[in-house]
Formats: structure tokens, sequence, C-alpha cells
């Protein structure tokens, strides 16, 4: 059987972007069926990216469909094209960036620009992302350890990072599963470290109030209040309740993105 076609085309709205395109029964000439469908785009983000893979299943569709009517396949049997790796990745890393934590931005904004060298080194950059193993995951740990010389600690958090992002990917059905689920991960050198006494714990105080103040007052917020130094360097004047002796740290500014209020002693600022 023969089924005709009308060229498929994109038809976009606020709530859903659809791909439409008719049909017309061989046993019913003149009659066209509407189909729309939309192939999982609407989960893609952010606009951009669902354009590219837009183009792309519309590419793929209208070469299915002949002009001249094509042999019946159903419109679930016609294979969905797989975004490329890059695309994929990119869109992973604009999702983890919808935060307003700058910090969690540059982590991941530079673990971006060294997997895009990785793929375009690797000729993967056009690769369907669904073709990505276990084998790359490992060719990858390689290329920062060998190449980039990177060590332990951050060779961790690269596949830490990585395997967050691609959870975005298997959470969109935009691949199966996730490959960096059981990244390898390297030894991390261990750091001397001992606490103050008490003499060097006043020794390293005074010094500090003669000659930087500011650092001073830094060192004893994280001292006594507990007071991460991400923390820290969020803070405005404008969060300390010198009066009732509290600092707010606002959800945007702790690292678990919950609000948070931290009591100093009223001896703390003189």
């Amino acid at each position: 059987k023969i089924f005709h076609f009308r060229q498929a085309t994109l038809h976009k709205s606020a709530d859903r972007w659809q791909i439409i395109f008719y049909t017309e029964p061989p046993d019913d000439p003149g009659t066209f069926i509407r189909h729309r469908e939309t192939w999982d785009m609407n989960r893609i983000t952010p606009a951009s990216e669902r354009e590219k893979y837009a183009k792309k299943v519309l590419a793929r569709l209208n070469s299915t469909l002949l002009p001249n009517g094509y042999p019946y396949v159903s419109i679930e049997a016609i294979e969905k094209p797989s975004m490329t790796t890059l695309d994929a990745w990119k869109m992973a890393i604009a999702i983890k960036c919808r935060t307003p934590k700058n910090e969690t931005i540059r982590t991941y904004r530079g673990i971006e620009s060294v997997f895009c060298q990785f793929l375009n080194e690797e000729n993967l950059a056009n690769a369907p992302v669904t073709s990505i193993s276990k084998k790359h995951v490992t060719a990858f740990s390689d290329y920062v350890t060998l190449t980039r010389n990177v060590k332990g600690r951050t060779h961790n958090k690269y596949m830490m990072h990585i395997h967050c992002a691609w959870q975005e990917l298997v959470n969109r059905e935009i691949v199966t599963e996730n490959a960096w689920s059981k990244a390898p991960r390297l030894k991390e050198a261990e750091v001397s470290r001992r606490v103050f006494t008490a003499d060097e714990r006043l020794a390293v105080a005074a010094y500090l109030y003669k000659n930087d103040r500011w650092l001073f007052y830094w060192v004893v917020l994280q001292y006594y209040c507990f007071i991460r130094g991400t923390e820290l360097s969020r803070l405005k004047f404008s969060d300390f309740n010198l009066s009732e002796g509290f600092i707010h740290l606002k959800s945007e500014q702790t690292k678990n993105g919950k609000e948070a209020f931290d009591i100093y002693n009223e001896h703390l600022f003189p």
C-alpha cells in the first residue's frame, strides 16, 4: 500500500511545539489524515537546542515520506533521530546552569569546555549521543589524566559533575541509561592537616588582627559560626543583623539552597 503525504512542518505555540504532516490512505483517495507529533522535543531546553532537534526530525521525516508516496510504515516505526553528543551535552549544561549560584555555573562551564575539547579531538561531537558508552567514559578518564595531567581530586570532580549533567538527558529520555554511573574514580592524595594548638590559634589571630582586619573577621566567622568560605564570599553587609546578633543566609547563598540564620557572639564584633 502506498500513502501519499504533504510535507512535514514545524508548528510552535506558547505551550508546545508540534510537527504536523498529512497522509492519504490508499483506500480513501483525496482524504488526508493529519498527524501531530511532538517526538519528545518539548522536553528539550533551551529553545535553541529544541529548534536544532526539530529540524533533524523534519529532515528524517521528509526523507522517509518520499515525494511519490512510500510503502506504509506506522508513525511509531519511523526512527526518531538522535541528538548529536555535542548538542546533547550543551543542553545538559544549560539545564544545570539554571541556578542563581555563580559558583555552580562556573564549575559546570569549566567542565563543559574540557569535555567539548575531548569530543572534538576524539571526533565524537557529531556522533549520536545514544552511541556514548562506558568505553568513552574510560577514554575521557584517560584524556584528562594523561593529556591534561589532571590529578585524582579534579578527575573525580569531573566525573561526578558529568554524571549529574548526563542524568538530565536520562530524565528527558534522550538517552536510556547514564554511561557515567560507574565512571572510574582515582585515589585522591591525602591532605596533611592537624588542629592548631591554643597558642597557635592566638598567634594567628593576633597577626591577622594587626595586619589584615578583614581576613581576621573572615576567619573568626568561620571558626565561631561554622560558615563555609563560599557562603562568606556571598554575604553582604545587609545580611548582618548587629542589633539581634545573627547573620541571615539567603537560599541562594547556602550550599544546600536552604535559608539559614547563624547566631554570633556579641563580643565577636567590638
